[in-house]
C-alpha cells in the first residue's frame, strides 16, 4: 500500500506502508510515520482480484486516522473507490 496527507498532489509525496487488516469501514497499516487522531489521509490499496481477469484494480481511500501506536494506525474511510491500476499511479 502507498500513503500521504491528504490534500498533497505530488508522486513523490506517497509513502510505502503495510496494510495489515482491513474493513468495509477502515484500514489498520503499518507505517514508517506517526499520525495523530483526526489527521486525514489518502492510501492506495493493491487489490488482489482483477477486474474481467485481467485488469490491475486499486482501492483508493481517503479518511481520518482514529488510533496510532508505534508504526501502526488504523483510518477509518470517508471515501473509497477502486480505480484500475495504471502505469501513472505508484507502485
Amino acid at each position: 500500500m502507498r500513503y500521504r496527507p491528504a490534500g498533497l498532489c505530488g508522486e513523490v509525496d506517497w509513502k510505502a506502508g503495510e496494510s495489515l487488516d482491513f474493513s468495509s469501514a477502515g484500514l489498520y497499516f503499518r507505517a514508517s510515520d506517526t499520525f495523530s487522531p483526526g489527521q486525514e489521509i489518502e492510501a492506495l490499496v493493491d487489490w488482489p482480484a482483477r477486474l474481467d481477469n485481467g485488469i490491475a484494480l486499486r482501492l483508493a481511500v481517503r479518511g481520518r486516522i482514529v488510533r496510532s501506536a508505534d508504526s501502526r494506525a488504523a483510518m477509518r474511510f470517508d471515501q473509497y473507490e477502486f480505480r484500475s491500476r495504471s502505469t501513472a499511479e505508484p507502485r
